[in-house]
């Protein structure tokens, strides 16, 4: 029996050979079978819709503005769409998954964190202040989200 894996995207256990190489896992097979990836590269832009986007945005990160290698941008979408919402550097990417895209865990995160740089881990120079302004502007401009289980 041939030795399988499980897609990180569609959850599937599936056969190595539903994968395609990748030296640089520890099994040397992509952790995204080939059905994903497809899947993936049909919702995908060219290229140039992407530099553009990257201009628009500032060369950075739509989230915290942080300049990044346009090779090393990530682009973030919406599931229930499948359209693109921008583009963002991994760690914010990585914030987004972790907080289950829920705008009230995002909210309560800041909230908790508060505005002052030394809890906040960061400076003004790094884009704490202009993300905790960015928060209460959405807060005064958006009704509360209702909560659901």
């Amino acid at each position: 029996m041939e030795p399988t894996k499980q897609c990180k995207v569609c959850g599937g256990n599936l056969i190595l050979s539903l994968f395609k190489p990748d030296r640089r896992s520890t099994d040397n097979h992509a952790s995204i079978c080939t059905s994903c990836l497809d899947d993936r590269e049909r919702r995908i832009e060219t290229p140039a819709v992407y530099e553009q986007m990257f201009i628009k945005q500032g060369q950075g990160c739509a989230i915290c503005k942080r300049p990044v290698f346009i090779s090393q941008i990530l682009i973030d979408h919406d599931p229930q769409t499948d359209e693109t919402r921008g583009l963002l550097c991994r760690n914010c990417n990585r914030l987004l998954r972790f907080a289950g895209r829920d705008v009230k865990v995002l909210t309560a995160a800041a909230e908790y964190l508060g505005p002052n740089p030394l809890v906040c881990h960061s400076t003004p120079k790094n884009g704490c202040s202009e993300i905790y302004a960015r928060l209460e502007s959405f807060r005064s401009t958006s009704p509360p989200a209702p909560i659901t289980k």
